[in-house]
């Protein structure tokens, strides 16, 4: 049986030079949003741990499901700017790009 990398190598071997470009690019920029999401998480995660809150603490003062929380400060989340926006809010701070 092959794994699913042996099986995505051989399918690429048909693509164009333009569909490499593509891939990537698409890549690139994935990879870029997965490390933005898990920066953000570890903030989080880091100024909940200075204030000693648990995460159902901020779940209570975010409206935010505890489970969401923890996908969130883990990097398996992808959150929205409403909700970044509510535990940005939680922690006294405000989101904007820097």
């Amino acid at each position: 049986m092959e794994n699913f990398r042996d099986l995505a190598r051989r399918a690429q071997e048909s693509w164009s030079e333009v569909d490499h470009k593509v891939y990537e690019s698409a890549s690139t920029d994935f990879k870029e949003d997965v490390d933005a999401q898990i920066a953000f998480g570890r903030q989080l995660a880091t100024l909940r741990s200075e204030r000693h809150w648990s995460q159902a603490h901020v779940a209570e003062l975010t409206g935010l499901q505890q489970s969401e929380i923890s996908r969130i400060e883990r990097g398996a989340a992808n959150p929205t700017i409403a909700t970044a926006t509510k535990m940005a809010k939680a922690f006294g701070k405000e989101l904007k790009l820097a």
